[in-house]
């Protein structure tokens, strides 16, 4: 069967029927073992957990067995607000070639991601707020001037562009 860019085969359904059957799994249990047993990684290796969350309903659409309900979303107001960090409100304007070169370094370590959240709250003219499904961030920098600034990707674009 195919779901997106993803073949899953008759075991696979068989694993997946039986799962729901029991009725014990959760939603993201699915996802995560569905992710162990086809080896669904991303480019750093770690499971693809919100492409397979995407997944589960086709899936359980072709098995005629409904999914459990997904669990309670947090209330946005009880989430803790993204830790002020010590980010830098560097203004540069200088020609592009005074940069020197320039990187996109991925982020990294849980401190990191936490500094990149604090600066994209701090600076960005929206704020920001966790997107949902999987993301990709990224650190500007330049060699002369140090940390210039961050990008972010979430796997809402690829929803706009896959259809």
């Amino acid at each position: 069967m195919q779901v997106g860019l993803r073949h899953f085969d008759s075991q696979t359904l068989d694993w997946f029927a039986g799962a729901l059957r029991s009725g014990e799994a959760t939603r993201h249990g699915l996802a995560r073992e569905l992710c162990e047993r086809t080896d669904w990684r991303n480019a750093l290796g770690r499971p693809c957990l919100s492409a397979a969350a995407k997944a589960l309903p086709a899936l359980a659409g072709r098995v005629g067995i409904e999914l459990p309900p997904p669990r309670g979303v947090p209330d946005r107001a009880a989430v803790p607000a993204v830790p002020s960090g010590d980010v830098p409100d560097t203004r540069l304007a200088c020609p592009l070639e005074d940069l020197g070169p320039v990187s996109l370094d991925p982020v990294g370590a849980a401190d990191d991601r936490r500094l990149w959240e604090a600066m994209m709250a701090t600076h960005h003219p929206l704020g920001w707020a966790r997107p949902p499904g999987g993301q990709m961030r990224y650190w500007i920098r330049s060699e002369r001037h140090g940390t210039l600034g961050g990008i972010g990707f979430g796997s809402a674009t690829w929803c706009c562009i896959s259809d």
